[in-house]
């Protein structure tokens, strides 16, 4: 049955991807005057509460029945299965092609809208960190940790370590926040006093505040995950003292 005034957009994964093609989701939507239901794939299932909490999404739907083959460029195959008669148009946001531009840019151009639209996520209030302090949200860099741990050791206030509860921890005295959620992450973004991490998922949830952001790179990344912000802030092993200037901290 069709439902009438609502929209389907697609999007299979991988979650930095899924991320920023929301800028894209939600001019899109509101250059319909609609809401979506977003589909995604089980890979993305993490994302769920945090889709659900976005203005533009009416209901968030895990396909079951998607099987990926592949995540050379994205999750691929990049079609998802969609009952195409209950919506009044369906979208599919998944990368068709190797992208050459930033990722937001990118999904904007593949679709005909401005570039340069605002990443932003709609969630809950602020919150004010571990003991009621503002905090460092880090997310683990493996190739620099040394690098990151200096940074905590010297860091003037708490840092709150996310990602997933497998992942080592950088350092014994950051604040252990693995396994929360994208959506409890967000609000602990908005608050934060900035962000210390690698090109991930964690950096595209970062990129959507406005708080000073220091971005970890070795040689093998490439500009198609990189945002360009006066705030945000691209080294290659930064010491720890550094990433304090960098935060605006020492």
């Amino acid at each position: 049955m069709k439902r009438p005034g609502v929209i389907a957009l697609t999007h299979p994964g991988l979650r930095g991807d899924l991320l920023y093609s929301l800028p894209a989701a939600r001019y899109l939507c509101g250059q319909r005057g609609v809401r979506c239901d977003f589909h995604t794939s089980r890979r993305c299932a993490n994302l769920a509460d945090l889709l659900r909490w976005q203005s533009f999404v009416r209901r968030v739907v895990i396909c079951d029945d998607y099987y990926p083959e592949h995540a050379g460029c994205g999750l691929q195959p990049w079609l998802m299965p969609v009952h195409e008669e209950s919506y009044d148009e369906v979208i599919h946001l998944g990368l068709r092609r190797t992208p050459e531009l930033s990722l937001p840019d990118w999904y904007c151009v593949e679709f005909g809208l401005p570039v340069g639209l605002p990443i932003r996520y709609d969630c809950p209030a602020p919150s004010p960190g571990p003991e009621g302090r503002r905090c460092v949200v880090a997310s683990w860099a493996g190739f620099a940790q040394d690098r990151q741990a200096d940074f905590v050791r010297r860091c003037p206030v708490p840092v709150l370590q996310v990602g997933a509860r497998g992942e080592p921890l950088i350092d014994p005295a950051v604040v252990d926040g693995r396994g929360v959620s994208y959506l409890e992450e967000c609000s602990y973004l908005a608050g934060s006093a900035g962000y210390v991490g690698t090109l991930s998922s964690h950096l595209a949830l970062a990129n959507g505040f406005a708080m000073p952001r220091v971005v970890l790179v070795n040689g093998s990344d490439d500009e198609r995950h990189r945002v360009h912000s006066p705030a945000c802030h691209y080294r290659t092993m930064p010491s720890g003292e550094e990433i304090l200037r960098l935060l605006e901290l020492s």
